[in-house]
């Protein structure tokens, strides 16, 4: 097939940018899906990562979905928040640091594109520039992000998955007490952590289930405005980012600073994975579970008469169940209390007769309220 050929064109005298820019159009154009996929794959695997709980059993279908999502509630929290701003109504609520750094972005971005109208001579002083606001971005809003992990419970051997981690609360806290930079991490990991808490659960409610009210500085409806505020940052920074990694890869006169710029542009995937902790919802179905035989293989200790459990069911596949259930410690804490935890069940849909759900819950939420430890377990809870 003829293909047309502009009558002058003079391909060496094209940016290397510009020839980048090119290539990447021709695969991007017919290779959305490729994007929707990855972009997926992120809000997936930073959803599993948070709760701790690995589906093995994702697919194209499964980022797909995750991807549609992250899109729907982009168009749905940015343009709100954007007239809550316009109109004084509510103003995001940026810690100092977060404030700082979106302004210095602002001004890069806008003191970049003033540069880009004539030429990007000074290639590499872009990148450097640009290089080292991904580096204060990961430091303040991704890394603290990535602490936030198996907030739930950890994965077990064998059969049934019943080993819990440490509670996220306690690593956090420990970890916030070094110096350094490790420790202002775990600091601004702990403190986003508790808002994430204190926008399910209310401080009285903490108080009545034996948990510090202390925890929570704001109250429910603040706390989840704060979780809100801090996806808004990640959004803001992602898009100022993406337009100033654009800018410096189209005005590129070196393959050096063009390939630099493009692989900036791959840091912008952080923003799907900070969805996939900060919004993607966290309710699944809870309801009892109806065994084929009795849950003696499965529950320590065994209870041979009972074939029912009430549990959350976190991950249903075509070979498996995986179900978040409440154990009782009996005469397990000093004075001869009882200790309550949650458990990760990995159940064989073959022993599983059926599962009728009652209602949706936060896992969060429920976690939180049902786990009781004994009296005297030291840490922030």
């Amino acid at each position: 097939m003829k293909r047309f050929r502009p009558e002058h064109s003079d391909n060496s005298a094209a940016a290397p940018g510009e020839v980048v820019a090119a290539a990447i159009a021709k695969w991007l154009v017919p290779s959305v899906s490729a994007l929707f996929i990855v972009s997926g794959y992120a809000v997936v695997s930073a959803h599993q990562g948070f709760l701790g709980i690995e589906n093995e059993g994702a697919g194209t279908s499964d980022y797909i979905a995750a991807a549609a999502s992250f899109l729907r509630d982009l168009l749905t929290i940015l343009p709100e928040s954007l007239l809550d701003a316009l109109t004084w109504t509510r103003i995001p609520k940026f810690d100092i640091l977060q404030t700082i750094f979106i302004l210095v972005l602002f001004l890069a971005c806008f003191a970049l594109a003033l540069t880009c109208r004539r030429s990007l001579r000074a290639g590499w002083f872009a990148v450097s520039a640009l290089v080292a606001l991904i580096f204060f971005k990961f430091i303040l809003l991704d890394a603290p992000l990535t602490r936030i992990e198996n907030v739930l419970v950890g994965s077990g051997t064998g059969q049934v998955e019943a080993k819990n981690t440490v509670p996220i609360e306690t690593i956090l806290a420990s970890s916030a007490q070094r110096k350094g930079l490790d420790g202002f991490i775990s600091k601004r990991a702990l403190t986003l952590w508790f808002n994430m808490v204190c926008s399910r659960v209310s401080a009285q409610a903490l108080g009545r289930y034996g948990k510090p009210k202390a925890t929570c500085r704001y109250g429910q409806n603040e706390s989840e405005f704060k979780v809100r505020s801090e996806f808004i940052a990640h959004s803001m920074a992602s898009m100022l980012l993406l337009a100033m990694s654009i800018q410096v890869l189209r005005k590129a006169r070196t393959p050096g600073v063009a390939m630099a710029s493009l692989l900036t542009l791959g840091y912008v995937f952080t923003w799907p994975y900070a969805y996939g902790k900060l919004v993607k919802s966290t309710y699944y179905e809870y309801g009892a579970v109806l065994f084929g035989s009795s849950l003696a293989d499965f529950d320590t200790p065994p209870d041979p008469e009972a074939r029912i459990k009430h549990a959350i069911v976190v991950l249903h596949d075509s070979n498996s169940s995986k179900l978040l259930v409440v154990k009782t410690g009996k005469n397990d804490c000093p004075r001869g209390a009882n200790s309550q935890e949650v458990k990760l069940w990995k159940i064989p849909n073959s022993q599983i007769v059926a599962i009728r759900e009652i209602y949706r819950e936060d896992v969060i939420t429920w976690k939180i309220l049902q786990e009781r430890p004994c009296p005297q377990q030291k840490g922030p809870w």
